[in-house]
């Protein structure tokens, strides 16, 4: 079983190869038990209200290796 630890500071580009960031934080369904969205800043951080700005959702997370690659909108 893989943590999910090891998603914490993977860099995160899109199918062009656009970087957008580096994974900062992770948001979880525990009713699914699953990932929901990746969180490009601290969610410490994070201004009130900016959720959508600073995150992604994971569907649309394509790969993960040295590098996590998403889908664009």
């Amino acid at each position: 079983m893989n943590s999910i630890s090891i998603l914490y500071n993977k860099p995160i580009i899109d199918l062009n190869g656009k970087r957008i960031g580096v994974v900062k934080g992770l948001v979880l369904d525990m009713e699914l038990g699953s990932i929901s969205h990746l969180l490009l800043k601290d969610p410490k951080e994070m201004p009130r209200g900016e959720f959508k700005k600073y995150s992604i959702e994971f569907s649309k997370v394509k790969s993960i290796g040295e590098t996590i690659i998403v889908r664009s909108n």
